[in-house]
C-alpha cells in the first residue's frame, strides 16, 4: 500500500515538471545576424563568431521585432536547446556613433582634447587627421560601445574623420572640425614707460590668434576707464616675427591733464587665454606748446636767419625745423632747451627761396607747427 502511494506521488511530480513553461529561453544566431533589444538602454548586438552565437532571452516582441534580455542564471538551469523564437536579420546597418567630444567647430585651449564617443553597437573605432599628407587611420578602441579618453592634437585648425566599423564590417564616417590655441598671449612691451603722456599708446604682443585688446587707464580723482583697441585697424604684424604685433593708437585723456594716471593692457585670444601688462604711472600733459610771437620770431641778415621764438610750455622738449626746399629735406634740431622762455638760434641757409616748417614739441609728444617762407640773396 505504501509503495503504491509513493509511486503515485512520483508520477504526479514528473507530470508537473514536464508542464513547466520557462520564461527564459535560448536563441541562436548565425554570424552577421543582428539582435535587436527592446530596451533602448541595451545596445544591439551582431554575432561575429564563425561558429554562431547563443544568447539567453526572456521574451520576443513580434510586433517590434526585438528581444528582451534574459537572466543567465535562470538560463543555465533550463534545457540548452535553441528556441525558434524571433526572426533575426542580417546586420546591414553601420554603427550609429554619438560624438560628445570634440565638439564640431569648438575652440580648445589645450592640445589634449577629450574624445567622448558612444556607439549603438559593438564597433572598432578609428580616426585620421585630414591635414596629414597621407591617410593614416589610428585605432581608438576595439569592440567597444563607448570611449572616453584624451588625445593630443596639433595647434591650430584640426580636421579629423572618425570611422566606426561593426563586427561584420559595416562602416560609418563622421567629420569633425575644431581649433586649438594652447599658447597664451604675451605682452612684450608697452609705451610710454615713464615721463609724460599726451594721448598715444604703443603695445607689442605675441599672439597668433588675438581676439580682444583693451587699455585700462585713469586715477581715483576722475575715475578709471578702458578702451578697446581695433586690432585689425591699429595693429600690424612685425616683419619676420610670426604672431608678433605692434599697435599705435590714441585715447582721450583731456580731463586728466595735469594729473597722474595709471595704465595697463589686457589681451585675450580666441581660446580665452589672457595676459595683463605691468601697471605704469605717468604724468598727463594734453596741452600743446604755445608760440607767443607766431608772426615775428625770425629775422634775415644775408645768408643767416636769426630765430627768437617765445614759447610757453612747462614740459618743453625741443624745437625742430625742416627746409622743404632742400633736395633731401630732413628734420634738424633748432633748440633742446629754452632760455627765459626763448629758443634763440642763428642758422645759415643757401641762396634762394625757402619753405621751412618749425615744430615745437613737449615731452608728452604734443606739438605745434608754423610754416615760414623767405628768400636768401
Amino acid at each position: 500500500m505504501g509503495k503504491l502511494i509513493l509511486v503515485g506521488m512520483i508520477g504526479i511530480f514528473l507530470i508537473i515538471i514536464s508542464s513547466i513553461v520557462y520564461a527564459e529561453f535560448w536563441t541562436c544566431f548565425e554570424k552577421g545576424e543582428k539582435i535587436d533589444f527592446c530596451n533602448p538602454k541595451i545596445p544591439d548586438r551582431t554575432c561575429s563568431s564563425n561558429y554562431g552565437c547563443k544568447y539567453c532571452m526572456k521574451s520576443y516582441n513580434e510586433t517590434a521585432n526585438c528581444y528582451s534580455s534574459g537572466n543567465w542564471n535562470v538560463c543555465l538551469g533550463i534545457p540548452q536547446e535553441c528556441s525558434d523564437n524571433g526572426n533575426p536579420g542580417i546586420d546591414e546597418e553601420p554603427p550609429e556613433l554619438t560624438i560628445n567630444s570634440p565638439v564640431n567647430n569648438n575652440i580648445y585651449s589645450r592640445r589634449n582634447v577629450l574624445m567622448d564617443l558612444e556607439s549603438n553597437e559593438e564597433a572598432d573605432i578609428f580616426y585620421k587627421d585630414n591635414n596629414e599628407d597621407r591617410e593614416n587611420w589610428k585605432r581608438i578602441c576595439q569592440n567597444c560601445l563607448e570611449y572616453n579618453n584624451s588625445r593630443s592634437f596639433e595647434e591650430g585648425e584640426n580636421n579629423i574623420t572618425i570611422k566606426a566599423r561593426d563586427v561584420v564590417g559595416n562602416e560609418a564616417f563622421f567629420d569633425v572640425f575644431f581649433f586649438i590655441d594652447s599658447k597664451e598671449p604675451k605682452i612684450k612691451k608697452t609705451e610710454p614707460r615713464r615721463g609724460f603722456f599726451g594721448s598715444i599708446f604703443y603695445i607689442e604682443f605675441q599672439e597668433e590668434n588675438p581676439s580682444e585688446l583693451f587699455v585700462n587707464y585713469g586715477n581715483n580723482i576722475v575715475g578709471f576707464r578702458n578702451a578697446q583697441v581695433d586690432i585689425e585697424k591699429d595693429c600690424q604684424l612685425i616683419k619676420g616675427r610670426s604672431g608678433k604685433y605692434g599697435c599705435n593708437f590714441d585715447v582721450d585723456v583731456e580731463d586728466y591733464d595735469g594729473q597722474k594716471i595709471e595704465y595697463w593692457f589686457n589681451i585675450t585670444d580666441i581660446a580665452g587665454n589672457i595676459d595683463e601688462s605691468k601697471h605704469i604711472t605717468l604724468d598727463v600733459d594734453t596741452s600743446s606748446p604755445v608760440i607767443n610771437n607766431p608772426t615775428d620770431f625770425y629775422t634775415i641778415n644775408g645768408r643767416y636767419v636769426y630765430f627768437s621764438i617765445n614759447i610757453t610750455e612747462e614740459n618743453f622738449d625741443s624745437v625742430d625745423y625742416i627746409d622743404l626746399s632742400d633736395s633731401r629735406p630732413r628734420w634738424r634740431r633748432l633748440c633742446s632747451r629754452l632760455s627765459n622762455g626763448f629758443c634763440e638760434k642763428k642758422k645759415n641757409f643757401r641762396d634762394g627761396n625757402h619753405v621751412v616748417d618749425i615744430q615745437v614739441t613737449d615731452k608728452a609728444g604734443n606739438s605745434i607747427s608754423k610754416r615760414i617762407e623767405f628768400e636768401v640773396v
